[in-house]
């Protein structure tokens, strides 16, 4: 393994190198093929993280947790939580755990199920709401929210409304908007994107609403940059 490992380094130093950069840009797509070519080559554990994060990104919860402990078991003392310097100015999932971003206020426990990774098939009620703060208490920039749909239900939440504040984790609170989602399966990514000017704020709050009395939903991501 050692020899071929040295046999192939200059194309596995030139995967890593393509599959990085196409992450840094947040081109996960682009990225998991060569950091999965690198991975089959080297069993390195922070390739392995790598692929884990840009899985997640993808909406691919399995092959994410899949990498996780591949990554775990090549390294135990693998550091699964980046800094906020390491975040800091980058494109990423503000409510990801991993991420930093933590529930501040919410109708009740099961709200963290929209954010654990899992693609969990949930049941919330009319009015359910979550607040999250961001990594280390920080303020973030966002202008994108991306809601899981993996097909057409007659018992699922399509109706969310997304606020900010910068006060406190119970407001007031300022409308970003009120936003419907296509009762469908969008053949590009099970994640459906609602894009909306940007804001900088302290708190993110999101309800569902319109379903009565109660309906399924998914998973939850927040794309913005911490500041």
């Amino acid at each position: 393994a050692a020899e071929r490992l040295e046999a192939n380094k200059a194309e596995i130093d030139k995967w890593l190198a393509e599959g990085m950069a196409a992450l840094k840009s947040g081109d996960y797509a682009t990225a998991v093929p060569y950091l999965e070519k690198v991975a089959e080559q080297a069993p390195l554990a922070t390739v392995r993280q790598n692929l884990a994060y840009a899985y997640k990104q993808l909406g691919n919860a399995d092959k994410a947790r899949e990498n996780m402990e591949a990554a775990k078991k090549i390294d135990p003392n693998i550091q699964t939580g980046k800094s906020y310097a390491q975040l800091k100015g980058k494109q990423i999932n503000l409510l990801a755990p991993e991420n930093g971003g933590f529930i501040l206020a919410s109708s009740g426990g099961h709200m963290q199920r929209l954010v654990d990774g899992s693609d969990y098939n949930e049941i919330y009620s009319n009015n359910d709401f979550a607040v999250w703060g961001f990594k280390d208490k920080h303020t973030a920039t966002f202008n994108q929210f991306t809601y899981l749909l993996p097909g057409s239900s007659n018992s699922q939440f399509l109706v969310v409304e997304l606020s900010y504040s910068n006060d406190s984790p119970i407001g007031p609170f300022t409308s970003i908007g009120r936003f419907e989602l296509e009762n469908a399966l969008l053949a590009e990514t099970p994640f459906q994107e609602v894009n909306f000017p940007a804001v900088t704020a302290k708190y993110f709050k999101m309800q569902l609403t319109e379903m009565s009395p109660n309906g399924n939903a998914y998973e939850v991501r927040l794309m913005g940059e911490l500041q």
